[in-house]
């Protein structure tokens, strides 16, 4: 089928997160020490944000029937708020809006097809893809240097996959949870009690903690339901991006200098050669 396309130029512009696919592509996290995150936190509040251009792609089986731009913003505000504090802006370079019922039905319909045809930037270029029948996210993390140059099965694949509706909340987490895993960041039950999720300052935790708050609105009162998966005694990370959880709210440093880290592993990125991509977003 072929799709419709127009664009929208730059507009001036946390709930639970219901699953994560990442697991189903069976995604290795990038391999980094605690000491190696670690560094990457000095001198984090003299530092001038680091800016990462952000393209987002809206796949819908036809027009909407309002203007999305207003709620896109505000979806884009909360993220810059969640990341300001480790380091990051991402920078709206544009919205362009798919009208095909195929690759609108879910992240996996025509999912390489559709991505190599649309993706936008180099390895350091965040591409989000709003697909319309998505019900979870999935989001793929930076690969090693050492393996090489980028090539272009990898850079066409990279990106995040969520739905309409999460790229569009005024509160909800998903966006900052899967852009914490572009930016290397494993879920923190990686492994279950025995697992890791590479940093020090997470807890073990058995399985996604589900918190839900008692006092509605309240991030700090998921803690009264939280479980103890692990370690009698020691509650679970329910207000962590990377659990699903309702009061999802906060990084730790450990975690906020592995971004760092991971953020070195693309920008800058060599790509292989013959390897192309587009920049521009078409009008």
């Amino acid at each position: 089928m072929k799709s419709s396309i127009f664009t929208l130029g730059v507009i001036a512009p946390a709930a639970v997160l219901a699953f994560c696919r990442n697991d189903d592509f069976n995604l290795r996290a990038p391999n980094i020490t605690n000491s190696q995150a670690r560094r990457n936190l000095n001198g984090l509040g003299k530092r001038d944000l680091i800016p990462v251009a952000m393209y987002t792609h809206i796949m819908m089986a036809a027009p909407p029937t309002e203007d999305y731009g207003p709620s896109l913003q505000v979806q884009r505000d909360l993220i810059n708020k969640n990341y300001a504090p480790w380091g990051f802006q991402f920078v709206d370079v544009g919205t362009m809006y798919y009208f095909n019922a195929d690759w609108a039905a879910n992240a996996d319909a025509l999912r390489k097809e559709k991505s190599s045809q649309v993706r936008r930037g180099d390895y350091a270029a965040l591409n989000m893809y709003l697909v319309e029948g998505e019900t979870a996210g999935f989001c793929f993390f930076p690969t090693d240097p050492a393996g090489g140059p980028v090539d272009q099965g990898t850079l066409d694949n990279d990106g995040c996959f969520v739905g309409i509706k999460d790229g569009r909340s005024a509160t909800g987490g998903t966006l900052t949870h899967e852009i914490g895993h572009w930016l290397g960041l494993p879920h923190v039950f990686e492994g279950g009690c025995a697992g890791s999720d590479g940093c020090d300052d997470t807890v073990p935790q058995a399985e996604p903690g589900r918190g839900v708050m008692a006092i509605p609105g309240d991030f700090n009162s998921c803690a009264a339901t939280a479980k103890e998966s692990c370690t009698p005694g020691i509650k679970d990370n329910v207000k962590n991006f990377m659990d699903y959880t309702d009061c999802s709210s906060e990084f730790t440093p450990c975690q906020g200098g592995r971004m760092m880290e991971a953020w070195s592993w693309r920008m800058g990125r060599a790509l292989a050669e013959g390897v192309t991509f587009k920049t521009l977003m078409k009008s």
